[in-house]
């Protein structure tokens, strides 16, 4: 089956995460044929990127073979158990406990519920037979604050990993330093296990996993938490190929300080010595704005990934043969992506995707 698992560490990755999962969930074919037609040909292996799964109520579904990490307040609105969500469960301290204060003296501390996007509620409308697909060119965008507003994918509950002890956008406590993104993954995992308990679910299952991508923000504590990560996964894949893009927004020269400048410089590079160490290929991703690098970035990671889930008579193309291309000495861990936007149709020769 040749699966791949995909890795995504901070708010910005996920971003370009949830366009690339997008993207590759328009490939799914979802029309039914009638009796006297044949179902036509699947030109994507889709177990490649996904895993199958049955929700509570006995139906098959496919949720991508990915684990996602978040700051607390990262994942907005996002319905991660709908596709297995079981009954509520019953208060502990009501079947455990019996109160032993005063219940009026109690105070009771709740976030803001984070408010769904308009996209989301014409994607649930749509489930409903309520709306349409054409209806969507009506939606405003400028609402849409985080990745999950857009993102048309549910996931498994296991995907999403929210490390609790920093806040999104938090003034307080910012996320910002390449060492804190180390103590974060030792307080995580203390907290979460979650290399044990998320990871292993999806590369115990897989009958031959050929690779991991990995999406990672570089300019801030992400980069850290990556290179932990990657220690840890290191060991007990020492062979298996790993291909992380490393993305940056474009604001590390628009920061308000000198000194977060330079932090977001020092993170930038950190990051690349040490992802490029530990994975087989390393590709940094940068454009000239935020919007430009979420679509184009997007592009070009599913361009030249897409000849590992092509399947028939197509030769198929999996991570190994990628680094392998790249780093045929073994001595060039680092690549780069470029794409000339927009294509010149009609031309004789067209932009090529270079590494």
């Amino acid at each position: 089956m040749h699966e791949i698992v995909t890795l995504q560490f901070g708010h910005f990755a996920n971003f370009v995460g949830a366009h690339y999962w997008n993207a590759q969930e328009a490939h799914f074919n979802y029309q039914q044929p009638s009796e006297e037609e044949e179902p036509a040909p699947e030109l994507v292996n889709h177990d490649c990127l996904y895993r199958v799964g049955i929700t509570n109520k006995g139906v098959d579904t496919y949720t991508p073979r990915a684990l996602i990490y978040d700051l607390k307040g990262g994942f907005g609105s996002i319905n991660k158990y709908k596709l297995y969500e079981t009954a509520p469960m019953q208060d502990y301290h009501q079947q455990q406990y019996d109160l032993t204060w005063d219940p009026s003296k109690m105070e009771t501390f709740q976030e803001e519920e984070y408010i769904r996007s308009e996209y989301q509620e014409h994607l649930e409308n749509e489930e409903m037979g309520l709306a349409t697909e054409e209806g969507e060119d009506e939606i405003e965008m400028n609402g849409m604050r985080t990745w999950s507003d857009f993102n048309r994918v549910y996931f498994h509950p296991k995907s999403m990993v929210t490390m609790s002890g920093y806040q999104l956008d938090s003034e307080f406590m910012p996320f910002d330093v390449f060492s804190y993104g180390h103590a974060a993954f030792t307080e995580t995992e203390k907290e979460k296990d979650s290399y044990d308990e998320n990871f292993r679910l999806f590369t115990e299952e897989c009958d031959q996993l050929q690779g991991f991508q990995v999406f990672a923000d570089v300019l801030d504590g992400w980069g850290g938490f990556t290179t932990s990560y990657l220690e840890q996964l290191r060991e007990d894949f020492p062979k298996t190929s790993i291909v992380t893009y490393g993305l940056s927004d474009s604001q590390m020269g628009k920061r308000s300080t000198l000194r977060e400048r330079q932090t977001a410089a020092v993170n930038e590079t950190l990051a690349m010595t040490n992802l490029s160490m530990l994975s087989s290929l390393y590709v940094p991703v940068r454009a000239p704005t935020q919007s430009m690098l979420v679509a184009d970035g997007c592009l070009q990671i599913v361009t030249i990934r897409v000849h590992s889930f092509l399947q028939g008579s197509i030769q198929p193309y999996f991570l190994a043969d990628l680094v392998g291309s790249l780093n045929w000495r073994n001595i060039t861990t680092v690549g780069t992506l470029s794409v000339g936007l927009p294509f010149p149709f009609g031309l004789s020769k067209l932009p090529q995707l270079t590494g």
